[in-house]
């Protein structure tokens, strides 16, 4: 016997579809419950990258077929599929995902909270002489910085 749960999470954009059989189960995750549905959204950036379905497909390493069902709805976008997806085109998960917010995640941004967290990291670290290194290039001139981007650079070529 076959047993089917369909779970409705207000807080959340899904449902979960259970399926039950002889003890396996499987959690199916339905496409979003709000106006803009995921598969509309794959199709708006796939056409606002200018890609075709083969080239996402490409990018995904995913069929075009793949690519296609998704687009279609006949084909369930899984969470690890977002991830990618998200990933790959540096879009916003929520507006991947429900349509709100900016496509695109701002680029400025994230790298700033990397370079944040990474202060953090030498702040919090013992490492006296990564916080010497840092202090010292705070208090550099433009002319000195430059000198030492021109050392850095050829290093990173090696």
């Amino acid at each position: 016997m076959v047993l089917y749960y369909i779970f409705y999470f207000p807080l959340s954009i899904h449902n979960i579809l259970v399926v039950i059989d002889k003890g396996n189960f499987i959690l199916y995750y339905t496409n979003n419950r709000g106006g803009n549905t995921m598969k509309e959204n794959l199709r708006k950036l796939r056409e606002d990258l200018g890609l075709t379905q083969a080239e996402m497909a490409e990018k995904l390493k995913v069929s075009v077929t793949t690519i296609s069902r998704l687009e279609l709805g006949t084909r369930t976008i899984t969470e690890r599929m977002i991830y990618q997806i998200c990933k790959e085109f540096n879009v916003s998960q929520e507006w991947f995902e429900t349509g709100k917010g900016n496509m695109y995640i701002d680029l400025s941004l994230s790298a700033n909270t990397e370079i944040a967290a990474l202060m953090g990291e030498v702040l919090a670290n013992d490492d006296e002489f990564l916080k010497r290194v840092f202090l010292t290039f705070a208090k550099l001139s433009d002319s000195e910085r430059n000198v030492v981007k021109k050392i850095i650079e050829q290093l990173h070529k090696k």
